[in-house]
Formats: C-alpha cells, sequence, structure tokens
C-alpha cells in the first residue's frame, strides 16, 4: 500500500474519531437537543399523551431542549439503549436488568412503588385458571422483559411445560397483544396492570385478571454516562420533586435481576 493512500486512510480516521469526540458533548452546549428516551410500553400515542409535558418541563429545568423520542418496538429500544444513543432515558424493570442493554448509562431515580404483573384473557372467554392455557397460543412481549419474566413464572408455578405445552406469541407492544386477544389470535396476554388500565379503554374487550404476581420493582431513570454531573443532578432534582420517586436504590432490584439471569440462561 502505497504512502499517499496510507496517508489518506489516517486523515480519514482522524476525522472520524474527531467527529466522534464532538458528538459526546450531550445536551450541554444548546446545539442539540436531549434526547428523552421512552420504552414503547403501550403505543406512540399513549406515550406520547404521558410524556410529552414531561419533556417540557424538563427543558425548562435543564435549560436545554429535550426532544421525546421512543422506538416502534422494545426491540428496537432496547438495541438504542445498548447503543447508548438516548441522553436521558425511562426503562421498565426487565430491560433494566437484563445483562449489557443499559451499561452506558447510570441509574438516578425510580419510581417509588412497585406493579402489579397480569395475565389477561377475554372474560367472556373460555379460560378459567391458568392451567387452561395448555394447548393454546398465548401472547407475551419481548424475551427479557419483566413482564415476560414474571408471565413465565406465574404459568411455570401453576404446573405448565412452557416449552411443550404452550405456544407463545411475541408483540411489540402490550396493546398489540391486547389487540391480538380481542381478536382470537391468542387467548391471553400478560401485561403489567398500570398498562393494562391504560390501555384496555381503548379497544372492545372486556378484560378479566386471571392471575396476578405483585411487587415487581417499577421503571427507572438513567443518564448516559457521558453526561455532566451538574447535569445529572438537575434532572435527578426535577425528577424527586415530581414525587412518587426516589433515588436509586440497587438492593431493590436483586432479585429481579438474579431470576432474569437465571431464565435466560
Amino acid at each position: 500500500m502505497g504512502w499517499a493512500r496510507l496517508c489518506l486512510l489516517f486523515v480519514i480516521a482522524l476525522l472520524s474519531a474527531l467527529a466522534s469526540a464532538t458528538e459526546t458533548v450531550r445536551c450541554e452546549d444548546n446545539t442539540q437537543p436531549c434526547l428523552l428516551g421512552v420504552f414503547p410500553h403501550s403505543g406512540s400515542k399513549q406515550v406520547s399523551s404521558t410524556f410529552s409535558t414531561f419533556g417540557e418541563d424538563l427543558s425548562f429545568e435543564l435549560d436545554v431542549p429535550v426532544r421525546l423520542v421512543s422506538s416502534s418496538s422494545m426491540d428496537k429500544y432496547r438495541q438504542r439503549l445498548s447503543e447508548g444513543w438516548f441522553d436521558i432515558a425511562v426503562v421498565g424493570p426487565g430491560v433494566f436488568v437484563a445483562p449489557r442493554v443499559v451499561d452506558n448509562y447510570v441509574p438516578l431515580v425510580m419510581v417509588d412503588r412497585t406493579l402489579d404483573i397480569v395475565i389477561a384473557v377475554d372474560d367472556a372467554g373460555p379460560v378459567k385458571n391458568v392451567s387452561d392455557l395448555e394447548g393454546k397460543a398465548v401472547g407475551t412481549l419481548l424475551r427479557g422483559s419483566g413482564t415476560w419474566l414474571i408471565q413465565r413464572s406465574i404459568m411455570r408455578e401453576a404446573g405448565l411445560d412452557l416449552e411443550r405445552q404452550v405456544t407463545f406469541r411475541e408483540f411489540r407492544t402490550a396493546k398489540d397483544c391486547l389487540l391480538a386477544l380481542a381478536s382470537f389470535q391468542v387467548v391471553a396476554c400478560g401485561i403489567s396492570e398500570p398498562i393494562l388500565q391504560a390501555v384496555e379503554e381503548t379497544i372492545s374487550l372486556s378484560v378479566r385478571r386471571l392471575e396476578r404476581r405483585q411487587s415487581v420493582p417499577a421503571p427507572v431513570y438513567l443518564v448516559h454516562r457521558e453526561l455532566g454531573p451538574a447535569l445529572c443532578e438537575l434532572v435527578a432534582d426535577y425528577l424527586l420533586d415530581r414525587g412518587g420517586t426516589k433515588r436509586y436504590d440497587p438492593s431493590v432490584y436483586t432479585a429481579l435481576r438474579s431470576a432474569m439471569e437465571a431464565e435466560l440462561q
């Protein structure tokens, strides 16, 4: 390879490195908006209506534009998290404890409550207990999500062989799963209670909670590791002032992390 080509490759590499270094200045020079990532838990309209005001308020607190972004599916959202695409992110408990997904982020604040995970069925349908799911198609969310994990635990405790006795269908969002339930594509859906309450009013289906599991840790607010400490503290102060939140406590997620690691093996 000639010297001229080597020099050209060196210049290209140097320019790429400089560009990458410039991109690491996140949220702090007002030339780029802060990207606030919200996991697509119940469809784009629900995410927008829930978090749009949140983003506007946060932009005033930080004195930096904040842009609300999500993804078309949980799988794509997890990929963006693993790439460090967001500056600030809201993640569900399952995604938070999943291996290597949030390595680019620091947990700041968590929602100060627990979630109930339920298996929802058509109230007029034939399924009366969890064991009735044998031989049926059952809707589930993304492998590695907290809802997926707890749903499998509930069904396994009812004596079902998940590999042989149940056909799982994976859906991008809880709303997609409930729509499939309404159209008889599946006979049950695993879903968190808050999301079920938000979505069930938007579909023409009377839903019954077949089974419920309590005390699953709630979502976590993360900031990218490259955000400056002053900005991180402003984000934390804003979240804590909103109420219903508290400083991140790693011990809350220890049991869920261990259960997730075991289930994914």
